[in-house]
């Protein structure tokens, strides 16, 4: 005969359970308030960061806020089953769920990404990787083109006035993967193939970290292939994947029991470190090498100390000699107290992270923490690497710009999903409450958030993707594009490292009245695209950008 139990016959985890669900439902009603009173004000709409918040974030936080009322019916008005059965996976699945992870971002880099590295962050690695794959570490400006350097050089790229030569402004780890990929003949596999290896990665460590726990590996495995945040990101061109997925092979190598394993951890260490920005790595790390300090392993303290000073050295290094002074200087500008924009900013940041997870992730991470202090080294280390990384980015003074989700947050995504799946299996322990709920939850995420998201996705990056498209295909030696009242528009310049790309492109804000007679006495197959030719193309103005998004025009 089966038993029911009814959530308030469980005790004190009935009330704790509506807690984190009016929670979960707070956060979706508040980013469903915050986008509709903004987005009329509007509230820095110029900016891409929060017309991505309020336009595309408005029906999510109200699915979750419907999601989470519904949760609190479900909550008093059903009975939950014990047990609930859970299936186990085995390697062949996991693999095969890797590799159909692997083709549908790849399938998606060029059906829904459309190829484009949108924003800077993402074209300048791909700037970089080209020159690598070339045998070189900086691309060189031709004599003839010097006198315009400034207006040819891409966002985010380094020109050196003495060599006349160029390279990315980020660290160059994620350049030579690219560059590896490039090679392959595509760059759009490396974010796919990095996602899909991630998948038997987290399957894994869910094994070795809770050998006790049968269903833990499911559910870290289901809840990473239905996080939207990562599969959009993967089909970008965005670090980010890439930080995810180091970060789980260095926990794998420090988790194994052989201690052999071990001689890897700071080795990938180094490398995530000067994959992109070394800040990443390190907030997730810390509270691991602290640990070993704190427990006296004195051989592994040793080790990774040496390791780790001698990798921070050479990417110092590496930034003095690629970056000027005053570019660092610009860096160190980024940073400083929080005033109330930043807390505002935070804020945002939260309920598009909630907005871009199956929507229990967010509680079922609090189940976990109400355990906390019961928890095991790694776990704590875990909780300890996410709450670093959150509160680091209280005092970075800047929003994120572009991206999906809050892609800041992916190098400890991989923290998140195993806290999450931990805290489900914790809860599960006494009720199949959460399970049921993470299920659903997960078909919501499949069927209903991944195809609206997919949706805005290309159509997002379409309004920029198709005009480069034509632009680049124009019969000039030249094209001089006239951003000053484009959306972005000074990111349209995308020239090739050596320069040998037709036509090449220029910024007309920084050509001086000589430098247009000189390139007219150069070439007589020169092209001007002015405010209206841009418009034309389908570009979106700096003023008025909700309008031009919202009301379709013919080109």
């Amino acid at each position: 005969m089966k038993k029911f139990f009814s959530v308030r016959q469980i005790g004190s985890d009935g009330s704790q359970n509506l807690k984190l669900i009016l929670l979960f439902l707070l956060i979706s009603l508040f980013g469903f308030i915050l986008s509709i009173t903004l987005g009329r004000v509007p509230f820095k709409a110029h900016i891409v960061f929060y017309y991505l918040f309020f336009h595309y974030e408005i029906w999510m936080s109200l699915l979750g806020a419907i999601i989470g009322c519904a949760a609190v019916l479900y909550l008093h008005c059903h009975k939950a089953y014990l047990p609930l059965k859970i299936p186990c996976f085995s390697w062949p699945q996991v693999i095969c769920i890797g590799i159909l992870t692997l083709l549908f971002c790849w399938w998606g880099s060029h059906y829904i990404y459309l190829k484009y590295p949108l924003s800077m962050d993402e074209y300048a690695p791909l700037f970089q990787a080209k020159i690598f794959a070339a045998g070189h570490i900086r691309g060189q400006i031709p004599p003839e083109l010097i006198p315009y350097a400034k207006a040819l050089t891409p966002v985010f790229t380094i020109y050196d006035s003495t060599t006349h030569s160029v390279m990315e402004f980020y660290l160059p780890v994620h350049a030579l993967l690219l560059s590896g990929a490039l090679l392959l003949g595509d760059p759009a596999l490396l974010n796919p193939i990095l996602l899909g290896a991630a998948v038997p990665l987290i399957f894994q460590i869910a094994r070795q970290w809770k050998p006790d726990s049968v269903y833990l590996p499911f559910w870290a495995v289901v809840l990473l292939v239905a996080n939207n945040q990562i599969l959009i990101t993967s089909m970008s061109n965005y670090s980010m994947t890439a930080h995810m997925f180091l970060n789980l092979l260095w926990l794998f190598c420090y988790i194994q029991p052989n201690p052999r394993w071990f001689v890897a951890v700071p080795l990938i260490g180094a490398l995530a470190i000067g994959l992109h920005q070394p800040h990443c790595h390190v907030l997730f790390v810390a509270p691991f090498l602290f640990r070993l300090l704190l427990e006296k392993k004195w051989q592994k303290v040793l080790y990774a100390g040496f390791v780790y000073s001698a990798a921070l050295i050479f990417w110092l290094y590496w930034i003095g000699l690629t970056r000027s002074n005053e570019s660092n200087q610009q860096t160190v500008a980024c940073f400083g107290f929080p005033g109330i924009l930043q807390f505002i900013i935070q804020l945002i940041n939260l309920c598009i992270f909630t907005n871009w997870m199956p929507f229990v992730t967010l509680p079922l991470l609090f189940i976990a923490l109400r355990n906390f202090k019961a928890a095991d080294p790694v776990t704590r280390d875990l909780f300890y690497g996410l709450g670093l990384t959150i509160v680091f980015y209280f005092f970075f003074l800047l929003d994120q710009g572009h991206g999906w989700g809050y892609r800041y947050l992916n190098p400890v995504l991989g923290n998140v999903l195993l806290l999450s799946s931990l805290g489900l299996v914790k809860s599960s322990e006494k009720t199949a409450l959460w399970s049921r709920m993470t299920l659903c939850a997960i078909l919501i995420a499949f069927f209903i958030q991944l195809p609206i998201r997919c949706f805005e996705v290309r159509q997002f990056v379409q309004k920029f993707a198709l005009p480069y498209q034509k632009i680049s295909k124009l019969d000039a030696d030249f094209v001089i594009i006239d951003s000053s009242n484009i959306w972005y528009g000074n990111e349209l310049v995308r020239n090739d490292p050596y320069f040998q790309n037709r036509p090449v492109l220029l910024l007309n804000q920084y050509l001086s009245e000589e430098n247009l007679k000189q390139l007219h006495s150069r070439s007589s197959k020169i092209k001007t695209l002015h405010y209206d030719d841009l418009i034309r193309l389908g570009l979106p103005p700096g003023r008025n950008v909700t309008a031009h998004f919202n009301i379709p025009k013919k080109t």
